[in-house]
């Protein structure tokens, strides 16, 4: 009986979770940005304890909290680095297609919060930070939420999903055939 991959299981999740994260945090500010970092970290590690847990009963190798735990780690980490490089492809993707129209939609007098677009623009938080230090720095937090998250997610998924150990085998006896000379005399 030998302990399946944990990779696979983490990093399929992990991805495809990462996308949805990032995607989905492009539209949204603030707690709502939050909530979905946390929830597809946590999400991510409870299908990844969901499918491994079935390769190990397949294989008939126990699973718990604790290889839940090192399981949800992995995936949490495979999801902040999956959404934060595809979040800031995305941001980069849709900020240009932002600086392109700024003109456009100064000349007709749009705003933004009450401010010019320019304004907008200058007035975000790390707006004075390049990009790569900015990248830098959410690469930085999103790795802590995901291994906080993941492992939370994994622990969780790993006594929810649990599979005991394969039963051992029943000890097998052999008698010895009796001989002759052990058997009772007869008569």
């Amino acid at each position: 009986m030998q302990q399946p991959s944990m990779f696979k299981w983490a990093l399929i999740p992990g991805v495809i979770f990462g996308l949805i994260s990032a995607g989905t945090s492009l539209g949204c500010c603030g707690c709502v940005d939050c909530l979905t970092c946390f929830g597809t970290v946590w999400g991510s590690s409870l299908v990844a304890a969901l499918f491994y847990s079935q390769e190990c009963r397949r294989v008939g190798y126990p699973f718990d909290a604790g290889p839940g735990a090192m399981l949800g780690l992995w995936t949490g980490l495979i999801n902040a680095m999956t959404s934060t490089v595809f979040g800031a492809l995305f941001g980069f993707l849709i900020l240009g297609m932002w600086t392109v129209s700024v003109p456009f939609l100064e000349a007709f007098g749009e705003d933004i919060d009450g401010l010019s677009v320019a304004e907008w623009f200058g007035s975000t938080a790390l707006a004075g930070l390049s990009g790569l230090v900015q990248l830098i720095f959410a690469l930085f937090f999103s790795l802590i939420v995901g291994a906080v998250f993941g492992t939370l997610g994994g622990v969780i998924g790993g006594a929810l999903f649990r599979v005991d150990p394969a039963p051992a085998a029943a000890p097998v006896t052999v008698q010895a055939p009796r001989r002759e000379q052990d058997a009772p005399p007869e008569g």
